[in-house]
């Protein structure tokens, strides 16, 4: 299996797997890896193990270095970039009257360049506003414009179920989601049940999807005819989350029966029941 080490690049971000190469590292120490095509610090929070490749993306990018005191110093100094950027840009997008909301900003690791990340109901002509940042801090701007999305997986929040966003915690990248996926599970007719934070289709509707897609494929209808072992009966309920389906069979009553999934459906319904 191969060796990995687990990094993160912010303090509240998920854990993304690398290879340490040469490196020789530690929990909790500092290093450089490559990320979106560019170097940046990261925090080593898993120490180098042997893991599943099922477990793995499917490139797994080496450590760059372990940072040095020159690294952690850029750190700092881009950290201070960012506070002045938070501290300046509001004030000149009122200034120009601008129709955008900032959400954050990140100095690039290499200094020389910071790019603001924005949310706006349609297109902005910012090229007034980055000549304006540029001149008052004095290095490249670079304007990014977030989808809703990304707006909700950087802001963060509660989600409905009570737990962290998801996309702001541990997801790497967004997979497509369908309405066919709130269908299959029974979700359309409440739009509350699966609007995320962001006003999109919840991310978690993937999660199940393959259990829920099988389960419809081995469930009995309701009002099927099934035979249990007190006889037969009338399919009344079907219970996808409990995995199970109750049968109303006469002088016996409800019986209720378990969904068993496979590859291949292990329930057979027979509609045509023998003659009493």
């Amino acid at each position: 299996m191969p060796m990995v080490v687990g990094l993160v690049f912010e303090e509240t971000g998920a854990i993304h797997f690398y290879a340490p190469g040469e490196a020789d590292v530690r929990a909790g120490d500092f290093v450089v890896a490559e990320t979106c095509g560019r170097p940046e610090l990261a925090r080593v929070a898993l120490a180098p193990r042997e893991m599943d490749p099922t477990r793995l993306p499917a490139t797994l990018h080496p450590v760059m270095r372990v940072a040095s005191e020159e690294d952690k110093a850029r750190l700092a100094e881009n950290r201070a970039l960012e506070d002045r950027t938070r501290s300046v840009a509001p004030g000149i997008i009122e200034m120009l009257d601008l129709p955008m909301k900032m959400i954050d900003v990140e100095a690039a690791f290499e200094g020389g360049k910071v790019t603001v990340f924005f949310a706006a109901d349609g297109r902005i002509d910012f090229r007034e506003l980055v000549r304006e940042l540029a001149n008052a801090l004095n290095v490249r701007v670079q304007m990014h414009q977030l989808g809703a999305r990304d707006h909700a997986k950087m802001v963060g929040g509660l989600a409905s179920c009570g737990r962290e966003l998801c996309c702001a915690t541990w997801m790497r990248m967004f997979e497509p989601v369908s309405m066919r996926m709130a269908k299959e599970q029974s979700l359309f007719l409440n739009p509350s049940k699966f609007s995320g934070n962001c006003g999109k289709l919840k991310c978690c509707l993937r999660y199940e999807y393959d259990f829920y897609t099988e389960a419809h494929e081995a469930a009995p209808i309701v009002g099927d005819n099934f035979e249990t072992p007190e006889g037969w009966g009338r399919v009344s309920d079907v219970s996808l989350a409990k995995g199970s389906f109750t049968v109303d069979v006469p002088d016996a009553g409800p019986v209720e029966m378990k969904l068993h999934l496979s590859a291949e459906p292990a329930i057979e319904c027979d509609e045509h029941p023998p003659d009493a």
